[in-house]
């Protein structure tokens, strides 16, 4: 089978773009409005509003602002809890994906395959609730504050002076708007621990979905790894079996590894939509909720349509790209 990914993810989201303007302005049964010029001028401003970042307005709390003005706000908080999360899965999912693969069927390669599978049964927004129940008293008791949020809460500051200037009405923080990096260039410590301890903590919450997944697909792929000529031959001439698995074995998988990742792309990103909800913080799920419960859209599904679009496009182009310099295999082409 040939690389297909991108040209697929066009045709599926322009067909998502077509049915979402169509279902803003006309009712299923109403099927003739496509044949008539006006539909497709209103759609044409449809896909001009999309792609020119005209989204309509939201509000949060006392802020009204347009929704593409809460996006840059809150993305770069989003972005930074997307670095840590991603290089924690990546961390842990490599190490014991590599060990498992290579020792396949031995007791510990059991139990990583138990606990992998049982993880991926587990629907993610239980896996939430459960380490919020579990965790909330000792992370109060050992923080000064609540777990939700990525920075201090009212909370916290109204045992800390007040919140400084640096930080605006909408939560950013200035001058980067990245909330760790600006602690940090404050010299605010305190500020610099909270935000730091709930970053972890959300970012492990999304590596306990996410990490399986990763882990699972090392693993099968360097089941047959020590039985392939090139490692035998090399385990011939002497070389051990811990520079096999870490040398060798990591060059054999890591383009595969990086492979899925570009194609996982929209369910993690998924995933940390769905935390940030739950952790009620200010990013990139709490914008969705905005437009979905306090907008004024010109189009409904806009930014929907739009969040789709890039997720689908960004895997798309990834994967091609990494699938043309790794082994032709992947294109399911002969060499």
């Amino acid at each position: 089978m040939r690389l297909f990914l991108l040209p697929a993810q066009l045709a599926f989201f322009l067909t998502v773009l077509f049915t979402a303007d169509f279902l803003q302005t006309a009712s299923l049964s109403s099927c003739k409005l496509c044949l008539v010029p006006e539909y497709w001028q209103g759609y044409g401003r449809f896909t001009l509003n999309l792609l020119s970042g005209n989204w309509g307005t939201a509000t949060f709390g006392h802020l009204s602002a347009p929704a593409v003005q809460f996006l840059a706000w809150w993305l770069p908080g989003s972005l930074e809890l997307a670095f840590v999360a991603l290089a924690l899965s990546v961390g842990l999912a490599y190490p014991i994906g590599m060990y498992a693969g290579w020792y396949g069927g031995r007791p510990g390669d059991a139990m990583v395959r138990s606990a992998s599978l049982a993880m991926l049964f587990l629907p993610t927004f239980l896996v939430i609730l459960l380490v919020i129940s579990l965790v909330y008293g000792a992370f109060y008791r050992a923080v000064g504050d609540v777990p939700f949020g990525l920075t201090p809460s009212v909370i916290w500051w109204g045992f800390h002076g007040g919140a400084p200037g640096w930080i605006g009405s909408a939560g950013t923080t200035e001058p980067t708007g990245f909330p760790l990096v600006d602690g940090a260039l404050h010299g605010a410590w305190g500020f610099e621990f909270v935000t730091l301890v709930k970053t972890l903590l959300q970012a492990a919450t999304i590596a306990m979905v996410f990490t399986p997944i990763f882990l699972r697909y090392l693993r099968g792929r360097l089941l047959d790894l020590p039985r392939e000529p090139f490692i035998q031959a090399a385990r011939a001439r002497g070389v051990p079996d811990r520079q096999l698995l870490w040398t060798h074995g990591g060059r054999y998988v890591l383009p595969y590894f990086l492979l899925t990742l570009a194609a996982a792309l929209p369910v993690y990103v998924g995933t940390q939509i769905l935390t940030e909800l739950i952790y009620n913080d200010t990013g990139l799920g709490t914008v969705l909720m905005l437009l979905l419960t306090t907008g004024h859209l010109d189009g409904f599904p806009t930014i929907l349509v739009l969040l789709l679009a890039l997720l689908l496009l960004v895997s798309g182009i990834c994967v091609g790209a990494l699938a043309r310099r790794t082994d032709r295999r992947i294109l399911g082409e002969s060499t």
